[in-house]
C-alpha cells in the first residue's frame, strides 16, 4: 500500500510500437512498417475496453501491436490497417471488506488481461492507496490478488476507486467500485457517570468491533477539560462485533473534571471512530467526616486554616468549578484543593467574631453536584491567660551568665507572646526559650537579679504577673584585709585578725604565713566558709621561730571566685 502523490492524471497520446512477425522474432523483413494514423489517438485514464484501429504500411498477417512492453491481441485487416484490443476491467469480486483484513482476496473481471506487462492493481481513495499482491490474471477475463486493508497502515473506511495499471503508462480504472468498511459505534451506555464512582464498566454498541488491531478507548474533554483525556482499559470485545466494554477510571488520580467528553475508539496505525459529546461525567453530592480544628475562639487574631475532610471534592482547571467549602453560609473564594477527600480554607476575622456554632458545608459545582451535610465549627470564649513557667534558676551565685528556659502554654486561644524583664527594665519580646542574664566584667552587673516572665494569648489575655525568679550574679573576687599584733612572743598563742569583703555572704578562708622574703608556706590553716563582710579573728599557737613573717589571707567566695585584693600583714617572732 502507498499513499498517492496526484489526485488526477492527463489525457496524454498512446504510444504504440508496432512489430512484424512473433515479439520475439529476430528474422529481418524485406519492408518496414510504418505507422500514420491511431484512431482512436487520445483516451481518458481509466476509459473502458476499446478497440484500437492502426493505419500505416507495410502490415502482415503475423504483425502484432505492443502497448509499451505489453502484446495486445491483434487483428490483421489489411496492409494498411490493423485493429488492436485494448483491456478493460468490468467488475470486482468482492464489492466490501472490513480494514481488519490482511489478506483479502479479491477478482477482477474484464478483457484482454491476460499478458499484461507487470500488472498491479490499486485501492485509490484520496491520498490513499493500497496495492495488491500477488496479481495474477488466469486468463483473458479474470485477474485475482489480495489486499491487505491494515497495514503498514490502516485503510480508513469509505468508497474506493480500482484501478490496474500496466506496461509504462497503462490504467483501467473501476470508478467507486470497492468500500472499505470499519468498526462503527452508534452510543454508548451509561451516558452519564459520577467521578466519585472509581472505575466505571462502560459498554458501546456498534458494529465490526470485534478482531480490531490494538484498539483504544479513550474520552476526551470539551470545552474548559479539553486538556483531559481518560483512557480506558480491559476492553472486552464479545464474538459477533457488535459491542466492546471496558473500564474507566474516574477518581484516580484525582477525580475526572466533570463536563462533556468525546468518545473516541482508535483502532491499527490511525483510523479512529468518534461519538462526539456522548458521556457526561458528573461531580458527586460531597460528604464532609471531620473538620480540624473543631474549636476556635472569638476574636482570636491568629491566623486559622480549616481543614475539611470527606469524600467527593472535584477540582478542574477553571477555579469556578472546584469544591468550595461555605463558612457559616460564607461562600468562600479561596478553598484550597488537596486532594479528593481533603480541603483547605483560611477562616476569616468575621467567621470568628461570635462565639457560637458555625456550619461547614462543602459545595460542589454542577453538572451534578450539590451541597454536603452540614459540621459545626464551635467558636467560644477565651476566657483564660496563658500559664508561664521559668526553669533553670537556683540559689547559688554565679560568675559566668546564666541561661533561663521559659515555658509557656495556653489550653484556649494559643499563646501569642511572651514578655520577660530583669529587675527594673522595661519588658522586652522574648524571641525563642532562652532568657539570659548578663554578667558584665568588672562587677557592674553583680548582684541578686529579678526575672519576671509572662504572656499574652490570641484573644487578648495578659498573663499577671506571669513566673518570677532570682538569679545571683558575683564576678569580682574577695576583698581581704589582715592584722597582727607585733611582736609576738615565741611558743605562745598568736591571734591573727582577718576580713572577707565580698557581695556573697560568705566565703571560704585559708590563712597563710611565710618568713619575710621567703617563698615557701611555714603554716596554713583552712578556716572554711566563714561570714562576709565581718572582721574575724583566728587564735593558735603557730610555733614559729625568731624573726619577721608574712600572714597571707586567702579568701573564695561563692561563685568560685579568687580574692581580688590579698590582705596580708608582717609581725616579728622573738
Amino acid at each position: 500500500m502507498r499513499i498517492k502523490r496526484t489526485t488526477f492524471r492527463l489525457l496524454g497520446t498512446l504510444a504504440l510500437v508496432l512489430l512484424f512477425g512473433l515479439a520475439t522474432a529476430t528474422a529481418a523483413f524485406a519492408v518496414t512498417p510504418t505507422i500514420s494514423n491511431l484512431a482512436p489517438n487520445a483516451k481518458a485514464a481509466g476509459s473502458l475496453a476499446f478497440t484500437m484501429t492502426v493505419t500505416g504500411t507495410g502490415f502482415d498477417a503475423a504483425a502484432t501491436v505492443k502497448w509499451g512492453a505489453t502484446a495486445l491481441t491483434t487483428t490483421f485487416v489489411s496492409s494498411i490497417s490493423l485493429t488492436a484490443a485494448v483491456p478493460a476491467v468490468a467488475s470486482i469480486l468482492p464489492v466490501t471488506a472490513a480494514n481488519t483484513a490482511t489478506a483479502q482476496a479479491f477478482t477482477l473481471t474484464g478483457t484482454d488481461l491476460l499478458g499484461l506487462d507487470s500488472p498491479s492493481v490499486l485501492l485509490e481513495k484520496g491520498e490513499v492507496i493500497v496495492t495488491a499482491t500477488s496479481v495474477t490474471a488466469a486468463n483473458a477475463t479474470t485477474m485475482s490478488g489480495a489486499f491487505d486493508l491494515s497495514a503498514p497502515i490502516t485503510a480508513p473506511p469509505g468508497v474506493y476507486d480500482v484501478r490496474l495499471k500496466y506496461g509504462a503508462t497503462g490504467s483501467v480504472l473501476l470508478a467507486g467500485a470497492f468500500t472499505v468498511t470499519g468498526p462503527t459505534v452508534t452510543s454508548i451506555t451509561p451516558v452519564v457517570a459520577v467521578n466519585d464512582n472509581g472505575a466505571v464498566v462502560f459498554t458501546l454498541t456498534g458494529a465490526d468491533l470485534l478482531g480490531l488491531t490494538t484498539p483504544v478507548v479513550r474520552f476526551k474533554g470539551t470545552g474548559t477539560n479539553a486538556a483531559t483525556t481518560l483512557t480506558a482499559d480491559s476492553l472486552v470485545m464479545p464474538a459477533g462485533g457488535a459491542t466492546m466494554s471496558g473500564l474507566v477510571n474516574l477518581t484516580s488520580p484525582a477525580p475526572a473534571p466533570a463536563g462533556v467528553y468525546d468518545v473516541v475508539l482508535t483502532y491499527g496505525t490511525s483510523s479512529a471512530v468518534k461519538l462526539a459529546a456522548a458521556f457526561t461525567i458528573s461531580n458527586a453530592i460531597p460528604l464532609i467526616t471531620t473538620i480540624s480544628p473543631t474549636t476556635v475562639y472569638a476574636g482570636s487574631t491568629q491566623p486559622l486554616v480549616l481543614t475539611v475532610n470527606g469524600s467527593g471534592f472535584v477540582t478542574a482547571l477553571v477555579a469556578a468549578e472546584i469544591s468550595k467549602v461555605s463558612v457559616g453560609g460564607r461562600a468562600t473564594t479561596n478553598t484550597t484543593f488537596v486532594s479528593a477527600t481533603r480541603l483547605t480554607v483560611p477562616l476569616t476575622a468575621a467567621d470568628i467574631a461570635v462565639a457560637g456554632p458555625v456550619p461547614i458545608t462543602v459545595v460542589n459545582p454542577a453538572p451534578g453536584g450539590g451541597t454536603s451535610n452540614a459540621v459545626n465549627l464551635t467558636v467560644a470564649n477565651d476566657t483564660a491567660a496563658p500559664t508561664t513557667t521559668i526553669s533553670g534558676a537556683d540559689s547559688a551565685w554565679h560568675k559566668l551568665p546564666v541561661a533561663l528556659t521559659v515555658g509557656a502554654i495556653d489550653s484556649q486561644s494559643g499563646v501569642k507572646t511572651t514578655k520577660y524583664s530583669i529587675n527594673s527594665a522595661a519588658p522586652i519580646v522574648l524571641t525563642g526559650s532562652i532568657i539570659t542574664v548578663p554578667a558584665p566584667a568588672g562587677g557592674s552587673g553583680d548582684g541578686t537579679k529579678t526575672v519576671r516572665a509572662y504572656s499574652l494569648d490570641f484573644c487578648g489575655n495578659i498573663e499577671d504577673p506571669g513566673s518570677t525568679v532570682t538569679v545571683k550574679i558575683d564576678t569580682m573576687g574577695p576583698k581581704t584585709t589582715a592584722k597582727v599584733a607585733s611582736p609576738v612572743k615565741a611558743g605562745t598563742r598568736v591571734k591573727f585578725t582577718y576580713r572577707a569583703n565580698d557581695i556573697s555572704p560568705t566565703c571560704k578562708i585559708v590563712l597563710k604565713i611565710k618568713r619575710k622574703g621567703g617563698t615557701s608556706v611555714k603554716r596554713a590553716y583552712d578556716l572554711g566558709s566563714k561570714q562576709s563582710n565581718k572582721t574575724l579573728s583566728y587564735t593558735v599557737n603557730p610555733g614559729l621561730s625568731a624573726g619577721t613573717w608574712v600572714l597571707y589571707v586567702h579568701a573564695t567566695d561563692l561563685a568560685g571566685n579568687k580574692q581580688s585584693e590579698m590582705g596580708q600583714a608582717t609581725f616579728k617572732v622573738k
